[in-house]
């Protein structure tokens, strides 16, 4: 099964509070294997501390799973890795932790904590709380403004046809921007603290938290930063008449990636398309980081030879 992870993790559990953020990391823990990352079976591997956990149980929300990274030590004095010298902390925001890792920071990010909890990233509650978005909040902010270009190029009189098709258009240019970003700018080798810092507000988060729901879409304000200086470009290199369609089909493309992105973490598809998605995705998160940058279709991973190796292939290998 793709979703397979044979690798070796380490729990750590907490009590469960009520607060505007989660509860803190403790030290209580123990090795662990997960056999499916998609529903969090575990068999008990190695006691470290006692934590409750029974074979075959399904982990919740008061468990934290953490896998234990490469050149690194996990100390009992609190959830902590020791990278190279320097002491990733789990119980103190992250964010400006990850950047003193340096070259050790690729190896750790692509290290996966598989809960869906969230950590903390700052230390100042505004900051904290403008990094984390729920997943509808993308259609509910964006779709009415796709709506507003939509009107405002039919109000220009173009035609309905003309539109719907640079609307397709748009979508499509999203498809090739979404990969080009995701290949060439959220998987780029860096070690320098600016580097890794921006990286990891930006993506790596994502690969050490992968189910972490309150950061696996953009934030709303990040995107509206974005978008003015991309919709000035859309002006100057086409036509008046073309861009408030273009721009909404690329906007739309990108409500469109964000949901669907969200559903193949948290979503159980059975069969079909968005199953075979889902599979690719969680390859991509477990198996083969520098391969399958596609969300939305594998269109451009075959067209530029990066779509992932079959299970088959990586036995063969």
């Amino acid at each position: 099964d793709i979703y397979s992870c044979d690798v070796h993790r380490i729990i750590f559990h907490h009590e469960l509070t009520f607060s505007l953020f989660p509860p803190t990391y403790t030290s209580e823990a123990k090795y662990i294997r997960t056999y499916d990352c998609q529903h969090y079976f575990i068999e008990e591997k190695e006691k470290v501390g006692e934590i409750g956990i029974k074979k075959n149980s399904k982990l919740g929300c008061k468990t934290q799973v953490l896998e234990d990274p490469a050149l690194s030590q996990v100390t009992l004095e609190g959830a902590k890795m020791v990278t190279k010298g320097f002491t990733v902390d789990l119980n103190k925001p992250l964010v400006s932790q990850v950047g003193h890792l340096g070259e050790a920071y690729d190896a750790w990010v692509h290290q996966p904590i598989i809960s869906k909890e969230t950590p903390r990233f700052f230390a100042n509650d505004i900051l904290e709380f403008l990094t984390r978005t729920v997943w509808w909040a993308i259609p509910v902010i964006w779709l009415p403004v796709v709506c507003w270009f939509v009107s405002t190029a039919v109000q220009m009189g173009n035609p309905s046809p003309q539109v719907a098709a640079t609307m397709v258009g748009g979508i499509f240019v999203w498809t090739l921007l979404e990969y080009s970003l995701h290949r060439f700018l959220f998987h780029i080798k860096i070690k320098g603290y600016w580097g890794n810092t921006i990286h990891y507000l930006l993506h790596g988060c994502h690969h050490k938290h992968p189910m972490d729901g309150l950061r696996l879409v953009f934030p709303p304000a990040a995107t509206a930063i974005l978008l003015v200086p991309l919709w000035n470009l859309i002006k100057l290199i086409t036509p008046p008449y073309i861009s408030p369609a273009l721009f909404g089909g690329g906007l739309l493309g990108y409500v469109m990636y964000d949901c669907t992105h969200y559903y193949l973490h948290h979503g159980k598809p059975s069969k079909g398309v968005s199953q075979n998605l889902k599979r690719f995705h969680m390859n991509h998160h477990f198996r083969i980081q520098d391969k399958g940058f596609g969300i939305t279709s594998t269109f451009w991973d075959k067209v530029f030879g990066t779509l992932p190796p079959t299970k088959y292939a990586q036995k063969s290998r």
